[in-house]
């Protein structure tokens, strides 16, 4: 034992207890940092979302309109005899067509249908309008074999009254109720005054002649 240690025992000690604090202080830093440095564990899922992950259900694909296949009109079932008839009209009022020359053109456009007749048609007419011209009881109708009236004229008049009320028809005739009917609902029908705008025939319900 040394000089110092005899005469200061107590320092000794001391000296001995700071070496062996400070060697574990060192053990500790390095646990810690062995610690900290471990990479973290992968996080555990439930087994179905493993195999979710694994293998990704299909997403639904929603149809092009190019796939969509379009519905086929449906004929409809007979339901009596041919003695049902449709008009498709369109009123003008007094005093719509000036004195002079005028022209219309019908047209009809339905659905092709296997066991239907087909109705489609275009027909072009023309009419004189004059002040002179006597006036008609009820409307004068522009049809597409030309004009009538309800008392169907002996003859076609020359011309028609400026003061006139006149309706665009076209009638389907020789049907069965359902056929009437159907037509009604599918069919479109214009008409179009001295090549001005197309005017839409409003579809009337079946009726028998």
């Amino acid at each position: 034992m040394s000089d110092d240690k005899k005469e200061n025992p107590r320092t000794a000690i001391i000296v001995d207890i700071l070496s062996a604090v400070g060697v574990i202080l060192v053990v500790l830093i390095l646990f810690l940092v062995a610690i900290r440095n471990q990479p973290s564990p992968a996080p555990v899922l439930p087994s179905d979302t493993l195999i979710s992950m694994a293998s990704p259900s299909p997403r639904p694909t929603t149809p092009t309109a190019s796939q969509i296949p379009s519905p086929q009109p449906i004929l409809p079932a007979s339901t009596g005899g041919t003695n049902w008839a449709i008009s498709f009209e369109y009123h003008f009022p007094a005093a719509y067509w000036l004195a002079g020359k005028h022209q219309y053109t019908l047209a009809i456009s339905c659905p092709s249908v296997q066991g239907l007749q087909d109705r489609n048609g275009t027909w072009t007419n023309s009419f004189s309008v004059s002040t002179l011209a006597p006036l008609f009881s009820g409307d004068v109708y522009l049809e597409s074999g030309g004009i009538s009236s309800i008392v169907h004229f002996s003859q076609p008049p020359s011309a028609i009254s400026d003061s006139q009320t006149t309706t665009a028809d076209l009638s389907m005739t020789g049907l069965t109720y359902a056929q009437a009917d159907w037509y009604s609902r599918n069919c479109t029908a214009t008409i179009q005054p001295d090549s001005g705008a197309i005017l839409p025939l409003s579809a009337g319900v079946p009726y028998q002649p």
